[in-house]
């Protein structure tokens, strides 16, 4: 806050200043032109300030969001060189007030204990209301690798501008 003369000024402070000295010098009609103008100033503040807290409250409304996971599919190819693990799944997104589409950053992690391998893969895929299908694929260490020797988690972890979606939020069927 600073002093000036016998004004404290903060935000708009400034304008209270102006709109005095201003109005010392000039007649009652350009007094009521700049009272109508520091109205209509507070007015789109308030507007806003109001927008703002709407969209807080609407990323506030998401937290009943969940995240569904189906269909999850795991492929494993001994291919020549490398082999690969496919995974695949379907996700929906559940909850009240949600846009036509949410782009949800999906993580895919590999881990093989008997060869100290483990990989983290992430993507971004674009989830409507009809829900999206997921594929994503992975380099093994090693070939000749069973199903029950890989550990696989295939999770959404983000949603939109890095809104995190929390393990509650995700349900496996």
């Amino acid at each position: 806050m600073a002093q000036v003369g016998n004004f404290k000024t903060r935000f708009g402070g400034g304008l209270v200043m102006l709109f005095t000295v201003v109005a010392v010098g000039c007649g009652q009609s350009d007094v009521d032109i700049l009272a109508s103008k520091v109205e209509q100033q507070k007015r789109t503040i308030q507007a806003d300030i109001s927008a703002l807290q709407h969209r807080v409250d609407v990323l506030d409304g998401h937290h009943g969001m969940r995240f569904v996971v189906t269909d999850f599919q795991v492929a494993i190819e001994d291919q020549m060189f490398q082999p690969v693990l496919s995974a695949s799944a379907n996700i929906n997104v559940q909850g009240l007030q949600l846009p036509e589409t949410l782009y949800v950053d999906v993580m895919l992690q590999v881990e093989v204990e008997k060869e100290n391998f483990k990989s983290t893969a992430r993507q971004i895929y674009p989830v409507t209301r009809a829900g999206a299908d997921v594929v994503m694929r992975q380099a093994l260490p090693a070939h000749g690798l069973t199903r029950e020797q890989i550990k696989i988690t295939l999770q959404p972890v983000n949603w939109y501008a890095g809104q995190l979606i929390a393990d509650t939020q995700v349900e496996y069927q």
